[in-house]
Order: structure tokens, then C-alpha cells, then sequence
């Protein structure tokens, strides 16, 4: 499994099954209103946690799977991408996903699918525009993780506080943050910076990386991994 930061909440993860077969996710693609061009980008499945702008570029999006592209089982037509936007379990191209409810306390522009996404050896929780703390039942659907990518810019999401309690909850391997303040936000902007999550976690400053290949650390301590956006 490899995972690559495309910018703001989305993620290109590649991991293989039955061999050799590649299967390409991408998560929440986004809209050029953030002010970051989104790139046409190649995938077999696409997850989309709420239908905000931010979230849902679907356009930008070109279909893969075209061996599978007759097999209404697996939801390919044409070559388009095998798109989830709502709760629920899925089994598409090795790759189980669960999606699970989220901010239901929120308005609808607020609410949020956060997902699961397993094949036989890991295991990532992508939890999108998530702005609550999780409860014991949603603790207990997402399940151990190995890789946990995390929104800490508050705002309409979580905080560096409150995404370092939902780290506690859950204690993945590794986690990626997402969602904080960068060159792209203006001044006005109250979104916390990556270097205010940092501190939360008790890290200085880290030297972002391209990729993350998540290895199995057999570590109890949750390693803090930076990705450098691929699109700015």
C-alpha cells in the first residue's frame, strides 16, 4: 500500500490484490474555489465524505477499472470510478470499505461519511470533514488501524486538541494530518497551521515526506507522518 497527499482532505492510496492488480483511491476530490487546482486524476473507487464543494469534484476524476467495467457487482460502467458518498460496506477490486455516519449532530452541509478501507494487511480510517469527538460506537466500527488521516485545522473540523483526543481513541500506527492552514488560506483565515497540531502532539517540526508505505512497526507509540501535497 502506498498514500500520496493530493491537498486539502484528498489522498490517492494505491494498494494491490490478486497479485499484480492495482487499485487506485482517491478520497474527497476537491474544487479549484480552495485555491489549489485539482489535477485529472486516474482512480478505480472514489470516497466522498460530505457533497460540499471540497469534497466532491468528481470531474476531475477519470475512470480506471476496465476489466471490470461490464461487472455490475463491482459498480463499473463506461470506466467510471466506483464512486461511495454514504454509509454502508463495499467490496470493490480487493478492497473491503466501510462508511460510517459521522456529525450527525451537524447541519447537512456538515455531515460527514468517515471510511474504512482494508485489504489482507492493512487497514486506513479516512475521517473526512469529522468535527466530534467519536463515540463508543463509532470506536467500535472502525475497529484497529494502521494508518489514521486526520483533519486538525479546526474550523468546521476538528481542532489540534480535539484531533489528538480522536487519535487517543483510536491509536493507529500512523497518522497523516490534513485540513490545516497553509499558503493557499489568507490571512483571515482561523484555521490552525500543521505546526499547532505538531505541539499538541508533542513533535517539532517534520520533514515532510512524498509517499507513506505503511509498514507494520509492532510500536505502541502512533508515529506522526507530514506528506507533502502533490498539487499546490
Amino acid at each position: 500500500m502506498e498514500i500520496t497527499y493530493l491537498n486539502h482532505s484528498s489522498f490517492l492510496i494505491k494498494t494491490k490484490f490478486e497479485g499484480n492488480k492495482l487499485t487506485k483511491i482517491v478520497t474527497d476530490p476537491f474544487s479549484d474555489e480552495i485555491g489549489v487546482k485539482f489535477k485529472t486524476t486516474e482512480a478505480d473507487i472514489v470516497l466522498v465524505s460530505s457533497m460540499s464543494k471540497e469534497s466532491s469534484n468528481l470531474s476531475g476524476i477519470k475512470g480506471l477499472g476496465k476489466e471490470d467495467s461490464q461487472n455490475e457487482n463491482l459498480g463499473f460502467h463506461n470506466d467510471k470510478p466506483f464512486v461511495v458518498k454514504s454509509p454502508g460496506e463495499f467490496e470493490v477490486r480487493g478492497v473491503h470499505i466501510k462508511g460510517i455516519a459521522s456529525n450527525l449532530d451537524s447541519k447537512d452541509s456538515f455531515r460527514n461519511t468517515l471510511y474504512t478501507i482494508s485489504n489482507e494487511s492493512f487497514k486506513v480510517c479516512f475521517l473526512g470533514g469529522l468535527n466530534q469527538i467519536l463515540t463508543e460506537n463509532q470506536i467500535e466500527e472502525i475497529g484497529e488501524v494502521d494508518v489514521l488521516i486526520v483533519p486538525v485545522g479546526g474550523g468546521s473540523v476538528l481542532d489540534p486538541e480535539s484531533a489528538g483526543t480522536v487519535i487517543s481513541q483510536i491509536e493507529p500506527g500512523f497518522v497523516l494530518p490534513m485540513c490545516y492552514k497553509t499558503l493557499i488560506h489568507n490571512d483571515s483565515s482561523n484555521l490552525k497551521t500543521l505546526k499547532d497540531f505538531l505541539e499538541v502532539m508533542g513533535k517539532e517540526e517534520l520533514k515532510p515526506s512524498d509517499t507513506l508505505v505503511p509498514t507494520k512497526t509492532g510500536e505502541e507509540e502512533t508515529e506522526v507522518v507530514v506528506l507533502k501535497p502533490q498539487y499546490e
